[in-house]
């Protein structure tokens, strides 16, 4: 039989559009039949420089950078988004977990981050987590090991191996599990899983919340969770930029050369709910910062900050 190829082709093309770009966030994104697991370190960069600058739809249908730089919450939609976007693409990621609790059963999980909150002058900006999730594909080494590599903009800014991203979340060896091993300790210790202990272990990219290993929740589910989701990531999306701000004061602070003509050009450009939410969390920052300028060009800060 004859086939018209520029309707095929057309057809082809309207699927991986609708692949590529669900409306608004409505759409589950299908897993093909046949992925890519194993990537080369050229390509994990490649994708992880796409990841990097991902937008995901708000709650108001707009689309807006992930918030990778308020990294005090959401690295399970961060997580969520990024493999939605993965698949769309034709990869089959997971998601890896790292759980730290200390004896307290607290979590023992601590970044240094010039996106974090605010922090006592003289001590290092920090993030405490008691769990954190990112996707992990395999990548081929040159040598030809095959290894598994995070993609986490939010504490990198190259794919890195499991072990370095977790020493990065705390020095302490963190035991890997299985799938199974986590759901067996999961059932054993209930609300005590991981005190103690540092542990990581990879699931399915369905998997949202870490407590979800303990059964096999879909691809749906995941999206609904997202979807409950939005309106959080919304708004930390919105104060990311007020961290954003913050990372560059301090910044300025450590190379011990502040520049009003520097910092006034981001204030200008800052919408008016970031700049609230900046007075309002970053109260030691500013202190620091205002024994850090001269009065007038501190001055000329606050009143663009005020405005």
């Amino acid at each position: 039989d004859n086939v018209e190829m520029s309707n095929s082709g057309r057809a082809f093309a309207m699927q991986a559009r609708s692949r590529l770009n669900p409306q608004a966030g409505h759409d589950v994104i299908p897993r093909l039949g046949m992925e890519i697991v194993e990537v080369s370190e050229a390509r994990a960069q490649e994708l992880f420089n796409q990841l990097a600058v991902l937008n995901f739809w708000n709650d108001q249908g707009e689309a807006t950078p992930i918030p990778f730089h308020y990294p005090i919450d959401g690295c399970y939609a961060r997580a969520h988004l990024m493999s939605e976007r993965l698949t769309a693409l034709g990869y089959g990621s997971r998601k890896q977990f790292a759980i730290s609790k200390n004896a307290a059963n607290l979590g023992d999980l601590n970044v240094r981050s010039p996106y974090a909150g605010d922090a006592q002058t003289g001590q290092t900006p920090t993030v405490r987590w008691w769990y954190h999730v990112a996707p992990v594909i395999s990548v081929q080494l040159p040598n030809g090991t095959m290894v598994d590599m995070v993609l986490d903009p939010s504490m990198a800014d190259a794919p890195i191996t499991v072990e370095s991203w977790t020493g990065l979340m705390n020095p302490s060896h963190f035991q890997q599990m299985t799938i199974n091993e986590v759901r067996n300790e999961m059932n054993a210790s209930g609300d005590d899983f991981g005190r103690g202990k540092s542990l990581t272990y990879a699931a399915d990219r369905a998997v949202y919340d870490p407590r979800e290993a303990q059964y096999s929740p879909t691809d749906l589910d995941a999206h609904r969770n997202m979807d409950n989701d939005r309106s959080t990531m919304s708004e930390y999306a919105e104060n990311s930029t007020a961290h954003e701000f913050a990372a560059l004061i301090r910044n300025e602070i450590k190379n011990g050369a502040i520049d009003k003509d520097t910092l006034l050009p981001f204030v200008y450009n800052m919408p008016q709910t970031s700049k609230e939410a900046f007075l309002d969390e970053f109260q030691n920052l500013i202190e620091e910062l205002k024994n850090a300028m001269s009065q007038p060009d501190f001055q000329m800060v606050l009143i663009a900050l005020n405005t």
